[in-house]
């Protein structure tokens, strides 16, 4: 069951929208919920950049909460880092779904994320001497076009 159906949210344009779904990416819920703040609403080929930004460490991701001890970037940002493993994940998966929108024969050029909700995913117990825990996180992408 997607976010959008348990909410029970009906958008009317349920034909005009593309979906990526991205299961167990070994990335860090934390950066995931960061980035997804970061861009969730922009066009898809902002966010592109926005993240290729991040990536290439000219761009950081701002750090709203969770920030205690973090040094803090030039200019008004504050605190924030530069998650690239997060970015890279996340990158490829709007990738994903805008090509699923052209499939759909949706205009690319006016896309913008309408949803990206990361969520925590399974719990993954490592044994040896180093155990510890695995990072999993679900990441849900909805793009839809403007009018």
């Amino acid at each position: 069951m997607t976010p959008q159906q348990s909410k029970g949210n009906k958008t009317g344009n349920e034909g005009k929208s593309a979906i990526a779904n991205g299961l167990n990416l070994p990335i860090s819920i934390k950066h995931a919920v960061h980035i997804s703040k970061m861009i969730r609403g922009k066009n898809v080929a902002t966010a592109k950049i926005i993240l290729q930004e991040v990536i290439d460490e000219k761009k950081p991701v701002p750090f709203r909460t969770n920030a205690n001890g973090m040094g803090h970037k030039k200019g008004p940002l504050g605190a924030g880092r530069y998650p690239q493993k997060a970015c890279k994940n996340i990158l490829s998966l709007l990738e994903s779904a805008e090509k699923n929108a052209s499939f759909k024969g949706m205009n690319t050029s006016t896309l913008h994320i309408t949803s990206l909700v990361p969520s925590k995913g399974p719990t993954v117990m490592r044994s040896g001497r180093g155990a510890g825990q695995a990072k999993n996180t679900h990441v849900y992408i909805v793009l839809g076009e403007h009018a």
